[in-house]
């Protein structure tokens, strides 16, 4: 090492650059200042010479590669962090052909922690006398990839809203021509019920109909709401009949190697939210489970009362982290305090489990691991936002090879205790007599809607579209006794066609019929008229009843 100083000090006097270690009495004028400048750098600075050896470093070079000792006078190749990160050919390419590069490695530090550094190497053409010498310069670049690494995540978070925003455009213009489409049959099943004889068979496959109708209806009102970011109407639900009845469906749709067990506690599950949310929920859950189970399983749903002197032993039987995901532990134990008793919907199956490094990710919209077609990523989410608007948590545990469980906490709804599980639908049709002018410009609709009032004793008469509903009004002379009205239409909304059906005959009665009508559509029709609403799809007995009260 004394050579290696004495040989810098002669570097010095003759003109070449200095060292950094060397002793500070040799360094005078501007080779000092040049080292002191070169001990300032925010990047680490490695000069080294033609033999290939360090001729000149400075500490913050020593400190990013974790280097405590001189490196002066070490041959480059040699050096530790060189043969750590593989870069004896970059450094061959540069020291033999004078290649320039660029490499990006992590390394531990002096100070002992995780870095990511950019090391460059660059051929040094300043003169003759540095003839063979090449720099390496080393930037500590971890905060930038941190950063980047962020910009992508929220990225990825805005272009997932953005699809999440598109997709729930898409589904809310297909749910309202579902809607449409179930009116139809909604209606055409309860038309079959009423002219069909009581317990024959066609009664019966009519109710069938009818029942699973009314569940699409359900479904694509709750899309035409949560597509315009509207609140859900609570009800009372009992968690085991909704689990019943999605059995039964399901049933058929899974593989019949898939054994499935219902272990559904003897008390009332009662809790506040919406049939649907649970079918939502179930049916989600259950396919999931049907997917990872290709060979046969079992599928496992299981509900129970947790009280609250349970908590503390929950929490023990899913002590690891991967069965609560983040901050969902607070959650619970704030669940219980507020509620002190909680309805747990277990649903467990023996498929091929979830990896650990995609636990983290399955609630996220549009992530997936099934082959392309086979899933949109948009299951998990929906089922977290039903739980979440039911006011519950849900949690996952899962290991690969070892099945999944995931396990949805509801509070407990006191008042739809006692309250019966499943009320029977009104069939009673009230007849009458009068004329009415039906709006609609869905063909299958009017249609329906018209067969429905004509078995009920009305005369009527359709009109496709406000500017076609206006024309009949005034060529009948106003003489309605009601008018059945649509709201989206073309050529002329509903609103419009209200607005100057009450100009020729202001004391006209008018029953909009609508498939979704937000707070902004019900403000518009409030400034025209105090105009009743009948949401579609409605049923035979629904219809017969709202238009009586308007038919004097």
């Amino acid at each position: 090492m004394r050579e290696q100083q004495e040989a810098n000090a002669n570097h010095v006097g003759n003109g070449m650059p200095p060292t950094m270690t060397g002793p500070m009495s040799q360094e005078t004028g501007s080779n000092a200042l040049m080292a002191a400048m070169l001990e300032l750098l925010p990047m680490g600075l490695l000069l080294v010479d033609a033999q290939r050896r360090v001729h000149t470093q400075n500490g913050r070079f020593r400190e990013l590669v974790g280097q405590g000792q001189d490196l002066l006078g070490e041959a480059v190749q040699q050096l530790p962090f060189v043969q750590s990160v593989g870069l004896q050919q970059e450094l061959q390419l540069l020291l033999g052909n004078s290649m320039p590069f660029d490499r990006e490695f992590e390394i531990i530090g002096q100070d002992g922690r995780l870095r990511v550094c950019l090391l460059r190497g660059l051929p040094l053409t300043v003169g003759v006398d540095y003839t063979g010498f090449h720099l390496l310069l080393l930037e500590d670049v971890t905060h930038v990839r941190h950063l980047e690494g962020e910009r992508r995540k929220l990225q990825i978070q805005l272009d997932s809203s953005q699809r999440m925003e598109s997709f729930g455009l898409l589904a809310a213009g297909i749910a309202h021509d579902l809607n449409n489409v179930l009116a139809c049959i909604l209606g055409s099943s309860d038309i079959l019920m009423a002219t069909s004889e009581e317990g024959s068979q066609s009664e019966r496959l009519a109710d069938q109909i009818s029942h699973a109708a009314r569940q699409g209806a359900e479904m694509t009102h709750k899309v035409l709401r949560y597509s315009r970011g509207d609140d859900l109407e609570r009800q009372a639900v009992d968690v085991n009949h909704a689990v019943r009845e999605m059995m039964v469906l399901l049933r058929r749709s899974i593989d019949p190697r898939i054994e499935i067990e219902m272990l559904l506690d003897a008390n009332e599950h009662v809790v506040s939210g919406s049939p649907t949310l649970i079918h939502q929920v179930l049916m989600n859950l259950g396919v999931n489970a049907r997917d990872a189970m290709p060979a046969g399983g079992v599928l496992r749903v299981r509900t129970l009362n947790l009280l609250a002197d349970g908590l503390q032993g929950e929490l023990a039987r899913h002590s690891d982290e991967d069965a609560f995901p983040r901050n969902a532990r607070r959650r619970l134990t704030s669940l219980f305090e507020e509620h002190n008793e909680l309805i747990v919907l277990e649903v467990e199956d023996t498929g091929t489990g979830i990896e650990a490094r995609h636990m983290e990710r399955v609630f996220e919209p549009f992530f997936t691991t099934k082959p392309l077609g086979e899933g949109t990523g948009l299951g998990l989410p929906m089922v977290r936002k039903a739980v979440h608007d039911m006011g519950g948590i849900i949690t996952v545990h899962s290991q690969p090879g070892a099945g999944s469980c995931f396990k949805v906490y509801m509070p407990v709804s006191r008042e739809g205790r006692g309250k019966p599980k499943q009320p029977e639908r009104e069939r009673q049709l009230v007849k009458g007599k009068g004329r009415i002018l039906l709006v609609d410009d869905d063909e299958v609709i009017r249609s329906t809607t018209s067969e429905m009032l004509t078995h009920l004793g009305y005369d009527v008469l359709t009109a496709e579209d406000g500017l076609a509903a206006v024309e009949t009004f005034r060529r009948e002379s106003c003489r309605f006794d009601l008018v059945l009205l649509d709201l989206m239409m073309p050529r002329m909304d509903g609103i419009e066609t209200l607005r100057r059906i009450l100009s020729l005959k202001p004391e006209q009665s008018v029953l909009v019929a609508t498939g979704f009508a937000n707070d902004t559509i019900l403000a518009d029709l409030t400034r025209i008229a105090d105009v009743p609403v009948m949401y579609k799809p409605f049923s035979f007995t629904e219809l017969s009843k709202r238009v009586a009260e308007l038919v004097q």
